[in-house]
């Protein structure tokens, strides 16, 4: 089978020698070929190879697939400088075809940051890299990024875990950076690697360089706004951000981390309160799930790109987003009259509540987490009380004891085994623990200003007894309700 068509065009392309194939299979089907890719991502090449070998009754041989990765190679590098031209940047020219055996360029530059820059945030690799001074990185209030508790109970945010397990792949999956509509700004290949801190951390230092290096050119000072970034492990970033180089350029850029709508589910009810976005001031209506859907467009790519080259893989990825981002731009205003339909939504269901002002919400939110964080301490008073009991009944175990050595110690007579010595030390040894028994009793007495001894008949004695006994129930569930979802 042959690709070029059979017409009389031969002598236009006599001059090229061998390549009239070559620009009849660009022209034909590496422009059909790309659109085909655009709009259905989980087409393979190889399928549409043997499926034109079988409009035309022929055998399918393998050459011709390296004959069309090349001519979509051709008219992909010629959009892009299309692409680039349409920026305003000067075009290079087309560059000759990729051959798939050497493969040794780097596709998706637009979008993907370099391993170079991921590997420089390596923790190990922070001492290189050069922070703003500090009369740059202040913004005139600065931000207090508050701390969680999550990463000390996850498992799968400690990176030597992570990293152990994914070491058996060179690459395993793409970090991605977008806009709140879903438009793709950066990207970059995980490799060898889980989703270490690392990589949030390149992508964030090139956005917030490239905007404060935008600032600088048009001479407009400090962002007005804050750089809002929603993140699963938010509460963990933020800590990594503030220990970082990064740390100067984010205050600059005045970071607020936060954590989505769906993730925030797997964080404790204090860790909400202080990330979630339902909760954060001048968010709107975003849930900072965006990843989440357009990860769920993407994964029609994994069946063509898994066993592609690194530069293949790249390049479909960067071609994909590209498409997703021109229909992502065109639905914009359909997607600000959404968000404007459900704000008026909003309005009504708060004046259907008797609600008047959104400061009512923050209110109850600062109210909830004074609340939150006393149930991780009992109460002092309670706890001094319960230690109380416990010595009383300590006390009088001990009383107990001492009174049946006293018993067996006078009633003994002694045999052929003498036991005297051995009463006499259980008797002293009782004695001893019964004297510091009374002292810590007397000690809690007076820490508790009580004039009277508890006994097992008054109230006081019964309530802490129930307090202790369910001290094990109360604390389980004063942790599940600081555990509760929003």
């Amino acid at each position: 089978m042959d690709w070029s068509l059979h017409s009389d065009e031969a002598v236009a392309g006599a001059e090229l020698g061998d390549s009239l194939m070559w620009i009849d299979v660009v022209d034909i089907f590496g422009t059909l070929l790309s659109q085909l890719l655009k709009n259905c991502p989980q087409l393979g090449i190889q399928p549409f190879a043997k499926a034109l070998c079988d409009i035309q009754g022929k055998a399918f041989k393998p050459y011709l697939l390296t004959q069309l990765y090349e001519a979509l190679d051709v008219v992909e590098r010629k959009e892009d400088v299309l692409q680039e031209q349409e920026q305003g940047e000067n075009g290079q020219g087309l560059p000759p075809a990729l051959k798939e055996r050497i493969d040794s360029h780097v596709g998706g530059a637009a979008y993907f940051a370099s391993r170079r820059e991921t590997n420089t945030w390596d923790e190990k690799n922070w001492g290189e890299i050069a922070e703003l001074s500090p009369d740059e990185s202040q913004p005139p209030v600065g931000s207090l990024w508050v701390e969680g508790r999550c990463e000390e109970h996850w498992q799968n945010m400690k990176e030597t875990s992570v990293s152990r397990s994914f070491t058996k792949f060179f690459e395993n999956g793409w970090f991605v950076l977008l806009c709140r509509h879903m438009l793709l700004l950066l990207a970059c290949n995980m490799i060898q690697r889980g989703e270490l801190a690392q990589y949030p951390l390149a992508l964030l230092h090139i956005f917030m360089a490239a905007e404060k290096e935008e600032c600088d050119i048009r001479q407009e000072g400090w962002p007005q706004g804050q750089l809002t970034v929603a993140y699963d492990i938010t509460c963990k970033t933020s800590k990594t951000v503030r220990q970082s180089p990064l740390n100067s350029l984010a205050q600059w850029s005045q970071f607020l981390p936060v954590v989505g709508a769906m993730h925030g589910y797997a964080h404790e009810r204090s860790c909400q309160l202080l990330f979630l976005m339902l909760y954060i001031v001048g968010i709107g209506l975003e849930d900072g799930e965006g990843c989440e859907r357009y990860f769920n467009v993407s994964n029609a790519l994994a069946a063509i790109t898994r066993h592609q080259s690194s530069f293949h893989h790249r390049q479909a990825i960067s071609e994909f987003a590209y498409f997703n981002d021109l229909q992502t731009y065109s639905s914009l205003s359909r997607f600000i009259y959404g968000n404007y339909n459900t704000k008026n939504t909003v309005r009504n269901s708060m004046r259907e509540a008797g609600i008047t002002s959104p400061q009512v919400f923050y209110d109850w939110l600062v109210e909830e987490g004074e609340y939150l964080q006393r149930l991780y301490q009992t109460p002092p008073k309670e706890t001094l009380e319960m230690e109380y009991y416990l010595k009383l009944e300590a006390l009088k175990s001990c009383q107990e004891r001492l009174a049946k050595a006293w018993t067996a110690w006078l009633g003994y007579q002694p045999g052929l085994c003498d036991q005297t010595n051995a009463l006499e030390t259980k008797h002293r040894n009782e004695s001893e623990n019964e004297r510091k028994l009374l002292a810590d009793v007397q000690a809690f007495e007076a820490r508790l200003e009580l004039w009277k001894r508890w006994t097992e008949s008054c109230n006081e004695y019964k309530l802490a007894r129930t307090m202790v006994k369910e001290a094990s129930y109360r604390k389980a569930l004063d942790k599940l309700e600081a555990l509760l979802v929003s």
